[in-house]
């Protein structure tokens, strides 16, 4: 009776650990009994594996969900809040981008003005702004003709800006340059003197 029992109680434990291997061996040294037990062991373990097979089924069914509606409109608001905060920005760099030509040739035409004093101990002037006094959105061509010329300063290629220098005195002159590259008919401007390089004359947010 206790080698019975002893087997009877393996055959319900070592199914699950061994597989159907262990069952051979425990038909074969457990008697008719034994074999009764086991055999309804094997019948309630091909009945239970579809049953585990469906639960996994429905499980991974049930874990490949999609966006709910909520979720989605919370992704499209965020994706809203950022374009308007970074479209703004991206412009406004373009828009300094441009713009920074006009400082740089303020400068250059400082530079060169300062030169021809040194050479010809008098100022350059051009009194009116060169190629035109409406700047714009587009680049314009540099002409020919004006005292820019006998300074001996030219820009590479085409211009956003219009340039004037005008002498304040004997000793000192003032270079102006002004500016609309985003087309909004409110000008930029730079000023540079003798002794100050070029600084804005009008706001940040001025292109």
């Amino acid at each position: 009776m206790t080698n019975f029992v002893t087997r009877s109680h393996r055959s319900v434990v070592m199914p699950v650990i061994w597989g159907s291997q262990s069952l051979a061996r425990i038909v074969q040294g457990g008697g008719e009994r034994a074999s009764c037990v086991v055999r309804g062991l094997q019948r309630s373990i091909s009945i239970l594996n579809p049953l585990k097979i469906g639960l996994l089924e429905t499980t991974m069914m049930n874990s490949k969900k999609g966006f709910t509606l909520v979720e989605l409109m919370i992704v499209v608001a965020i994706i809203g809040i950022l374009a308007a905060i970074a479209i703004p920005n991206f412009v406004a760099m373009q828009y300094r981008a441009k713009r920074s030509e006009v400082p740089s040739n303020v400068d250059g035409i400082k530079t060169a003005e300062l030169a021809y004093d040194a050479a010809f101990d008098t100022f350059v002037q051009n009194a009116g702004f060169h190629p035109d006094s409406s700047p714009g959105k587009k680049q314009r061509d540099w002409n020919a003709g004006s005292a820019f010329d006998t300074l001996g300063w030219g820009p590479d290629g085409q211009v956003r800006g219009s340039y004037k220098i005008v002498s304040t005195s004997t000793t000192d002159f003032l270079v102006t340059g002004i500016a609309d590259v985003d087309g909004d008919s409110v000008q930029s401007s730079f000023t540079a003197t003798k002794s100050i390089n070029a600084v804005m004359t009008t706001g940040n947010d001025t292109y």
